[in-house]
């Protein structure tokens, strides 16, 4: 048989089930419970109450219930402490102990005030007479100690706060003098014309549109504009989307790092592409000049080297690395700017989108952050490289000087060679003649033949062909008779001549120079370093960006004897002491290169210790966070 209910006798009425939120904490928080009875009601359907919806990011219901399960003290509204528990001087126009006072009651001592913003009202003598100035913060009625104040500190404050009108922090700060003291000025005038000069230089940059527009969008950043648009800024505009004081060191510390990257790339894009120039020497035998008429040719010598000098030599690669070090560091740029851009269309956006909750707002600028730093990090890295280069050609032609120097007896102070040895002998002996006379040549003792030098180039820019139209460039001088094209790889009829040259008069003596050419690698090093008119003229631009980035000179030497009568463009004799000296100029210059390396491998460093520095300060507010979160899920 089923049990009946029980019964409930007596004249009193039944009683009703007691609520399940009425009353709940009814101790706390003053005796005015927790919990609203009409709590639950409102919140029946969370979604006009979640962050995000039309209620914003952080709904009134859900601030109303936090604050009063754990209530902050902002000395304003129901976020002030109890009246009882004032300090003894909170009356006091000028309270000496303002300093030691709970926040709490600092902000509603500050908001009590009946004249705001007048500097007296927020300035106090302490005991000893020292001024103590406090500030309640527009945004969140914090309360700073303005005398304390760190740069860094007012950089973090609101725009509103950071202005220098009547009634902020800033115009605070510059009444009481603490401006200077912060390194903080109103005076735009410096910034304003670093930026102007900066817009000058990406506009006669010589760049391309797209690449220049990456770094104007990096000015307007720095000016407060719109990255995305292109239209120039007059000088009056310069500072005109900035408000507040301004740091003028830090500005001109970023202003810097934009204007030197843009010198880098400027300098990379400009420099030509080096192209090969192929060095030809014809000797032609003529019949004597006073036969009437003239006896067809008989014979034609001529060189057919296969290495060649360069022009525009700033590299062996023909210019690879350069450009496609400049491609990297554009890279470079598009990654800082799109970083940079991220972050400040982020920071100007009402946070009403469900997504940018804290945690995910921490993560996201630690990301962009630390992908500038990366970029950063990558274009040192693509300098450093750029550097090894230009070393490792700095390197062949070290190799090429020792070579030549190892030539030299050491017992004979004043002895002279030609570059590579050549027109020395197996015995030692070098031969002093640089030319072979043509009105009455010697080469073959048959007196009346007349020889003629032909020169022939040919490269982009460079006049002359390899074609039967030759111009005899010395017909009227005497004829080297160690010619420039001797020392380059390959075989040729025309050394065979020199070598026949070299002997005359030297009895059995058999030349030792051969096997010294030079291929194209190290041709091309030795076209960098090359002093003579041959290959050193305005137009032939050999210098290295890095060089002028640097301020490294590269060394040169001359090693044709370009006299009229005494060397006639033949290789030039040179002493040992000569020899060293240059070497010792390339080690000093490469000191100064490798110096430079050291200081690009610390910005490296630096930059990928930031990196990870944004990734350390991200991850430690998400774990504060997430301990904040367990704590009050174990109440």
């Amino acid at each position: 048989m089923a049990i009946p209910p029980p019964s409930f006798t007596g004249s009193g009425p039944t009683p009703a089930p007691a609520p399940l939120v009425d009353n709940s904490w009814a101790g706390a928080n003053d005796g005015r419970g927790v919990l609203e009875p009409t709590t639950g009601d409102a919140q029946q359907l969370p979604s006009q109450h979640m962050p995000g919806s039309a209620a914003g990011a952080r709904p009134a219901a859900y601030t109303t219930a936090a604050q009063a399960v754990y209530p902050t003290l902002t000395g304003i509204g129901d976020g002030r402490l109890p009246v009882t528990e004032r300090p003894a001087s909170f009356s006091s126009d000028a309270p000496a102990d303002f300093a030691r006072w709970h926040s709490a009651y600092q902000v509603e001592w500050l908001k009590n005030q009946t004249t705001p913003f007048v500097p007296n009202t927020y300035s106090i003598s302490d005991d000893a007479g020292n001024l103590i100035a406090f500030y309640a913060l527009t945004d969140d009625d914090r309360p700073v100690n303005l005398m304390t104040m760190t740069k860094a500190e007012y950089g973090k404050l609101s725009a509103a706060d950071r202005s220098v009108a009547a009634g902020t922090i800033g115009g605070y700060l510059q009444i009481i003098g603490r401006l200077d003291a912060l390194g903080l000025t109103t005076d735009f005038s410096t910034v304003s014309s670093a930026l102007s000069n900066l817009q000058t230089a990406i506009d006669d940059s010589g760049l391309p549109e797209a690449d220049k527009a990456v770094f104007f969008a990096q000015f307007q950043l720095l000016r407060g504009g719109d990255p995305r648009s292109t239209a120039a800024v007059a000088d009056a505009d310069m500072m005109a989307n900035i408000t507040g004081a301004i740091a003028t060191d830090v500005y001109a510390e970023r202003i810097a790092a934009v204007s030197e990257r843009l010198d880098r790339a400027i300098r990379f894009h400009a420099t030509p592409d080096p192209f090969p120039v192929h060095t030809q020497a014809r000797v032609v035998k003529q019949p004597p000049y006073f036969i009437i008429p003239p006896e067809p040719t008989t014979e034609l010598l001529s060189t057919v080297g296969t290495a060649s000098l360069i022009y525009n030599g700033n590299s062996t690669d023909g210019g690879a690395t350069i450009r496609g070090g400049y491609a990297e560091f554009m890279r470079a740029e598009r990654a800082i700017l799109a970083s940079q851009t991220m972050r400040a269309v982020q920071a100007g956006l009402p946070f009403s989108d469900p997504r940018l909750d804290v945690a995910n707002l921490i993560n996201f600028f630690q990301l962009r952050y630390e992908d500038e730093a990366r970029a950063t990090a990558d274009a040192g890295t693509e300098e450093i490289r750029q550097l090894n280069k230009l070393l490792q050609d700095y390197a062949l032609m070290q190799q090429m000087v020792q070579k030549q120097i190892g030539f030299y007896d050491p017992s004979k102070q004043d002895e002279k060679r030609r570059f590579m040895n050549v027109g020395s002998y197996t015995d030692g002996f070098t031969r002093d003649g640089n030319f072979i006379e043509t009105e009455f040549a010697q080469v073959d003792d048959v007196r009346g033949v007349q020889y003629a030098l032909f020169n022939t180039t040919t490269g982009s820019g460079i006049v002359g062909t390899y074609s039967s139209d030759l111009v005899a460039v010395m017909r009227d001088r005497n004829m080297p008779r160690f010619h420039f094209s001797l020392i380059l790889e390959g075989s040729s009829s025309f050394s065979d001549l020199a070598k026949k040259a070299a002997e005359i008069g030297e009895g059995d003596r058999t030349p030792a120079w051969t096997g010294n050419e030079l291929d194209d690698r190290h041709a091309a090093a030795l076209s960098m370093f090359m002093g003579d008119s041959q290959i050193d003229r305005a137009a032939n631009n050999r210098t290295h960006p890095l060089e002028t980035l640097y301020g490294a000179n590269r060394p040169l030497i001359d090693i044709l004897d370009r006299r009229l009568g005494v060397g006639e463009d033949s290789l030039a004799l040179k002493s040992k002491n000569e020899w060293d000296s240059f070497a010792t100029q390339l080690s000093e210059t490469v000191t100064i290169l490798n110096q430079q390396n050291q200081i690009r491998q610390n910005e490296i460093q630096n930059a990928e210790k930031q990196a990870n520095r944004h990734f350390e300060l991200g991850n430690n507010a998400l774990r504060k966070m997430n301990d904040i979160l367990m704590s009050i899920g174990r109440i």
